[in-house]
């Protein structure tokens, strides 16, 4: 793909507003739209693919330069991702440089795995932002496995989900970090309920919440998602994997999520005790939100990070998925 300059020259006002074509028709951006290039960006973007050579840099702070180690760049526009550097090249000399208009895969399912944010300078303590009880009726309230437990029903309705304690040096954000239920899903203020009714979330339950911070009470909710049956099992593929002084590999399908869960209990009853692994997930298209069956995992999809991202959304951590999915 054939780099262009856009600008370059010495009015940094130039630099404000551009224009690009965009499937042959010529549009004007403001760079206010444009995000900093990082790693997390550039995988769950795919870009890899999209490049015969990439024909930018890593820096130390894990995002992307080009030319004159300027930074890139990029924007989502429609079905497009808009790549530029942009900025002061040297004293008195400004440039923006275009790097590349792609298509997004549009034949194809992106998701990305969420979970909540582990940094302490967004969050305002160390993980979890949410921990304790707020005057518990009865100790027995700590020894109570109901919100540890990674449910494969929805968290019954005698569980107590109106004394959570939050810290009291805990910033506000959208996704509100627990161990509690960690399995089960996620935390969430208002505004993230609010967005999420938008979208497509299957074998999921909004549970009201009441969360304490400095003796004020706030109404949040969770997220209940249960392992999901948009999945297609009978079209994905597990590994048997690993195990104590062992090295099983061995693939596998399910019917049902019965049959992967007795799996499970039987695995953990083999001496060997090796680990059941997504390898290829075949998911239903239009799902939005969903937990992998025999996982942990949580998955979004690009329309919905995308607008996760736009409205803000903070609290939360995507990462690169491990396995294949479609």
């Amino acid at each position: 793909m054939k780099q262009e300059i856009i600008y370059k020259g010495e009015d940094p006002r130039r630099l404000s507003s551009f224009e690009i074509e965009v499937d042959k028709k010529h549009k004007k951006f403001n760079f206010k739209d444009f995000k900093k290039l990082t790693e997390a960006d550039f995988n769950r973007l795919n870009l890899e693919s999209k490049f015969s050579k990439i024909p930018f840099t890593k820096s130390a702070e894990n995002t992307y330069q080009g030319v004159a180690k300027l930074p890139i760049y990029f924007h989502q526009d429609g079905d497009h991702i808009i790549l530029i550097s942009h900025g002061e090249e040297q004293q008195g000399l400004y440039s923006i440089m275009l790097y590349g208009v792609v298509k997004k895969n549009s034949n194809v399912n992106i998701y990305h795995n969420i979970n909540y944010l582990d940094d302490v300078k967004i969050m305002g303590v160390s993980f979890p932002q949410m921990k304790d009880f707020h005057n518990p009726p009865t100790k027995a309230i700590y020894s109570d496995r109901n919100y540890a437990r990674n449910h494969v029903s929805f968290v019954p309705d005698e569980v107590r989900m109106d004394l959570f304690e939050v810290k009291k040096d805990a910033k506000q954000t959208d996704f509100i970090s627990a161990g509690y239920l960690r399995s089960n899903g996620f935390f969430i203020r208002k505004s993230v309920f609010n967005l999420l009714k938008e979208f497509n979330i299957p074998d999921a339950k909004f549970i009201p919440c009441t969360a304490y911070q400095n003796n004020k009470a706030e109404e949040i909710y969770f997220l209940n998602i249960l392992e999901s049956t948009r999945v297609e099992l009978q079209n994905s593929t597990f590994h048997i994997s690993g195990g104590i002084h062992s090295s099983i590999d061995e693939k596998i399908i399910f019917n049902n999520l019965k049959e992967l869960r007795q799996k499970k209990k039987e695995l953990v009853k083999t001496p060997e005790r090796p680990s059941l692994i997504p390898f290829d997930m075949k998911i239903n298209a239009g799902t939005d939100f969903l937990k992998i069956p025999g996982t942990i995992d949580f998955f979004i999809s690009e329309n919905l990070l995308t607008k996760l991202e736009k409205e803000n959304i903070s609290g939360y951590e995507i990462s690169k998925i491990s396995y294949n999915v479609s």
